[in-house]
Order: C-alpha cells, then structure tokens, then sequence
C-alpha cells in the first residue's frame, strides 16, 4: 500500500473522533509517507509532518546514476512543502527524570 489511507477506516475513524490535525511519520518518505501526507491534505484534514521521524532509501536511475537516500528525502520535504496546509516539524523528545531515591 502506498497510503494509510487504502484498506482500513482510517478516514471515518479521523471523523469520528474529530480529529482536524494529522500527524505522519513513517517509511518511505518519497512513497507512503508523501502519498499519506497529500491524502490527508486532499481529504480535508491539517497534516503535521515530523522530518525527523521519516527516512527513505537510496535509489538507482534507468540511466544508472545514483541518488542519496539524504538527496530523496530532502526532495521529496521540498515537494511537500508547497502544500497550504501542511507543517513541517522536528521530533522533539524531552527526557523528564524524577529522583525519587531521596
């Protein structure tokens, strides 16, 4: 499947809940993750994209010539970021320690 979307309720599920914002992370950006993200925009809902929290591959041309998974994901981020609706976002993880021993 290249969308979340293709064989489960996910979309009346999201409408159910109410749901305006969706965030996507996810394998591989320039496929499922970009297709996801574009559905969710098409069918209405806010699609907050975590960069950070993607990742694609390396890929070979008809021609043979190589791209970088890095060239991939940074091309398929700029194609995403035409759309009005989406944000792009950096995964943040805040690390909380409680020092209970004392």
């Amino acid at each position: 499947m290249n969308s979340a979307f293709i064989g489960i309720k996910l979309e009346m599920n999201l409408r159910e809940e109410a749901c305006p914002q969706v965030v996507i992370t996810g394998l591989t950006t320039d496929h499922c993750v970009e297709t996801t993200t574009r559905m969710v925009g098409n069918l209405g809902f806010n699609p907050i994209l975590v960069s950070d929290a993607t990742a694609t591959f390396e890929r070979v041309g008809p021609d043979g010539t190589r791209s970088s998974a890095e060239l991939i994901q940074q091309t398929s981020l700029a194609n995403l970021h035409v759309m009005n609706s989406l944000k792009l976002c950096r995964l943040r993880i805040v690390l909380i320690v409680y020092d209970d021993w004392k």
